[in-house]
């Protein structure tokens, strides 16, 4: 369970979200000082949420992160669309200033994120579902997205991998080989997640350093970005 949200390993997919590329509207960006690791490719990673019961989509991130050696961290988070979508609609290539702001906020408070080191990390690809799409839900698909793009992490074995997701995992599910971002996609639908059993929460977590504090700038850009959306609250504090 992760804050209010009672999500397991099999109601997640791992895929490119390549046809939910969002229309540019405005973007959110924060920089923090990084590391310059070695040249590396660029990377890609999003997640899809299923309800459990019915299948269908509850919300989906993805994002790339572009490394490079200019020695700081620049989060961009592609705003397209001020207003959530009409229910009606059902899900929705977008992602609303208010959610945009939830994505922002959840990258920068991801330990994870100091061990990108250098470069652009651009959220990008998004599908809200109206209804269904909660702060709580897309501050943890940013995370979640962060935590796939850390090339040590993304390899971990799916029972370890969920387990560092906050994710239950099934109880009575064989040991499995490392997980890749390769590996062929799940898909929603009927039958799609099969009966593996009642999930248990694995509370084994793994070491990370500690996210750097946000600076005065940061938590600026977040105020400004809430007040645009007429949300209360301010930035996250660092204590």
């Amino acid at each position: 369970m992760v804050g209010e949200l009672n999500i397991a390993w099999d109601d997640l997919s791992f895929d490119t979200l390549a046809s939910a590329e969002l229309a540019q509207q405005d973007v959110l960006r924060a920089v923090r000082p990084a590391r310059s690791l070695l040249p590396a490719a660029t990377r890609s990673a999003a997640l899809s949420v299923a309800d459990p019961a019915s299948g269908e989509l509850l919300g989906a991130l993805g994002a790339s992160f572009y490394p490079d050696q200019a020695g700081q961290l620049v989060v961009a988070v592609v705003v397209s669309g001020d207003e959530m979508p009409p229910e009606e609609d059902g899900a929705q290539v977008a992602l609303p200033r208010a959610l945009a702001v939830q994505v922002l906020e959840g990258t920068l408070e991801t330990a994870e994120s100091a061990a990108l080191g250098a470069g652009v990390l651009r959220f990008d690809r998004a599908v809200v579902v109206p209804g269904s799409a909660g702060a709580a839900l897309y501050r943890w698909l940013a995370a979640s997205v962060v935590r796939l793009l850390v090339p040590d992490l993304a390899s971990l074995p799916e029972e370890e991998l969920a387990a560092l997701l906050e994710v239950s995992y099934p109880v009575d599910a064989p040991p499995t080989a490392p997980y890749t971002l390769t590996a062929q996609p799940r898909t929603f639908g009927e039958g799609a997640w099969g009966d593996l059993g009642v999930p248990r929460l694995i509370r084994k977590r793994h070491p990370h350093p500690a996210a750097e504090p946000l600076t005065d700038d940061e938590r600026q850009q977040i105020d400004d970005a809430l007040a645009e959306t007429g949300l209360e609250g301010d930035a996250p504090s660092d204590g």
